[in-house]
């Protein structure tokens, strides 16, 4: 619990002040994407989804004073499937391996592409009856801006994460 009101806070402020422009309107390289994934891969699923979810929607009511919900629940999407990176990583015992850095870029993109790709502009066009070309453009670059920086930042994070963990087996009784 503390762990997601934590991670809700640092994406609510990453989202809000740490962001790029993207050549399409109200797109952006969000890093706070990276954020939830790396909490998905200590504490799963669950907690990342609440931490995107709820750090989106604070972000939408503390800046624009309503919420944009088509965009909070793909956030929430892509931070329920990014969590599932919890089951191929070993973060907690020191390990970050091969199989921890493809599982983390293979969930991530799928993640993103659900989230982006479908979600996102699929609830557009039937909440706010949005354009669709409009919508599914600004869902492509959400794809590939929010799908790579997810990907850096969580990369990073879990690398010097797992760097701070001892590993099992790695002492020796004298």
């Amino acid at each position: 619990m503390v762990a997601t009101a934590l991670g809700a806070a640092l994406f609510f402020v990453l989202f809000a002040f740490v962001k790029v422009p993207s050549p399409i309107p109200e797109t952006n390289f969000q890093l706070a994407y990276g954020v939830s994934a790396f909490f998905g891969c200590l504490f799963g699923p669950i907690a990342s989804c609440l931490i995107a979810f709820i750090g989106h929607a604070l972000n939408d009511f503390m800046m624009y004073g309503s919420a944009w919900w088509s965009w909070i629940i793909a956030s929430g999407v892509a931070g329920l499937v990014s969590g599932f990176a919890f089951k191929y990583t070993s973060l907690d015992e020191g390990v970050f391996d091969k199989k921890a850095i493809l599982s983390i870029i293979v969930i991530n993109v799928i993640g993103c592409a659900i989230a982006f790709l479908l979600v996102a502009p699929g609830l557009d066009v039937l909440i706010y009856a949005e354009p669709a070309s409009k919508v599914f453009l600004q869902g492509l670059m959400a794809f590939v801006a929010d799908g790579i920086s997810s990907i850096v930042v969580c990369l990073l994070l879990a690398a010097a994460y797992a760097k701070t963990r001892t590993k099992s087996g790695s002492l020796d009784q004298e």
